[in-house]
C-alpha cells in the first residue's frame, strides 16, 4: 500500500503528484496493468474446439462471400449472425 501524508505548506496538486510518483516507483501500477486482461490457461480440448469453430466460421464466410450473400452486409454483427445461421443449417442437414 502506498501512503502519502500532506505536508504543512503543500497543495493538493503537489500531494497528488507525489502520490503518483510513489505509486509508479512501487511498481504496483505496472502489475495492475499486466493483470488487467489476464486469461487463464485453456485445456487442450477447449483450444481444439475453438480452432475448429474459427475454421468453420472462416470457411462459411468464404463460401457466403463467393455466393454474393455477404456483399451488401456492412454490420459485423449481422455477418456473424448470418454465419452462425448458415452453420446451424449445415449441422441440421448432416
Amino acid at each position: 500500500m502506498v501512503e502519502v501524508k500532506k505536508k504543512d505548506s503543500e497543495s493538493v496538486e503537489g500531494l497528488i503528484r507525489r502520490f503518483s510518483k510513489k505509486l509508479q516507483q512501487s511498481g504496483r501500477l505496472l502489475k495492475a496493468k499486466k493483470n488487467r486482461f489476464y486469461q487463464g490457461n485453456e485445456n487442450k480440448r477447449q483450444v481444439k474446439e475453438n480452432a475448429l469453430r474459427k475454421k468453420e466460421m472462416r470457411e462459411t464466410k468464404e463460401q457466403l462471400s463467393k455466393t454474393g450473400k455477404l456483399d451488401n452486409v456492412k454490420d459485423p454483427k449481422k455477418v456473424v449472425r448470418m454465419l452462425k445461421k448458415e452453420i446451424n443449417q449445415k449441422n441440421k442437414n448432416k
